[in-house]
């Protein structure tokens, strides 16, 4: 398994985020959420394509665990501010100033579009906690 800090040597192969900050849709709902997020990952799932092959290791196991150590170790978990919710492409997700930060919608992105690099299939699994309308 690769270390973390061997993949970081790496790092100039994951594209400079455009850095622009565009509003879908003001008060969305979970549904909203989730129809960005999964579009979010449609537009960049390349982001990752060379650098991704660096987390390849010699088992489908050992690879999911790398690619889940490296997102988690290297970018800091930070809540959305009140009423807003950042959807950030792997590039930005990195790259937020060479401070990278973001939450679990940018997070699941980042390991998706990993994944997606080593054409390991993935998928997404959304939860709401509060948003009835959405639950069946």
């Amino acid at each position: 398994m690769p270390a973390i800090e061997e993949l970081v040597k790496h790092e100039d192969l994951i594209p400079a985020p455009i850095n622009k900050k565009v509003l879908y849709k003001a008060d969305g709902s979970t549904r909203d959420i989730v129809k960005e997020v999964l579009q979010t990952y449609a537009d960049s799932l390349n982001q990752l394509k060379e650098f991704g092959q660096y987390f390849k290791c010699n088992t489908l196991l050992e690879t999911c665990s790398t690619i889940w150590h490296f997102w988690k170790e290297k970018v800091k978990y930070k809540i959305d501010p009140e009423g807003v919710q950042w959807i950030k492409t792997p590039a930005a997700f990195w790259n937020a100033g060479h401070d990278p930060f973001g939450d679990c919608k940018s997070f699941a992105i980042a390991c998706a579009a990993s994944l997606h690099a080593l054409d390991i299939k993935g998928a997404f699994r959304f939860v709401s906690f509060g948003d009835k309308k959405l639950r069946r």
